[in-house]
């Protein structure tokens, strides 16, 4: 069993409770044990003294945005579900990257944008494939 942290949410949502200082959050997850975090490009960049080392956590880097998670509440709510490619499999084998992350949404409403989201989850897999990084995909109905 592994445990890994979500960290990358608030690129979608914007802040979120508990993630709000990622800083202080990635001490406290790494202090605890975790086996790996989901962030950004971007996060990695600006923490990468966090992932290094022998004892740090695996980094999975979340390649895809989405605006999917949106609640009602928030200021942009969703109208229609939308998700774009944010990083490519040789930045993330730039950044040391363990791992990446995509999203796969199946069944709402639009045959497309599905069939356009899992050509693009062919394509980054044979990319990662080529550098010998392994592929998470997570899947949402």
């Amino acid at each position: 069993m592994s445990v890994v942290l979500q960290a990358d949410l608030g690129v979608s949502v914007g802040p979120v409770s508990g993630l709000e200082d990622l800083g202080r959050a990635l001490q406290i997850a790494g202090k605890a044990g975790v086996d790996a975090v989901i962030v950004s490009g971007g996060q990695i960049a600006r923490y990468v003294d966090f992932f290094k080392g022998r004892m740090a956590p695996s980094v999975l880097a979340r390649v895809d945005w989405s605006n999917s998670e949106r609640g009602a509440s928030f200021a942009l709510p969703v109208g229609t579900v939308a998700r774009t490619v944010i990083d490519d499999a040789e930045h993330v084998a730039y950044l040391g990257c363990d791992g990446v992350v995509s999203s796969f949404y199946m069944g709402y409403g639009k045959e497309w944008a599905e069939a356009d989201n899992l050509a693009s989850i062919a394509d980054l897999s044979s990319s990662c494939s080529n550098l010998g990084i392994p592929v998470l995909v997570e899947v949402s109905p």
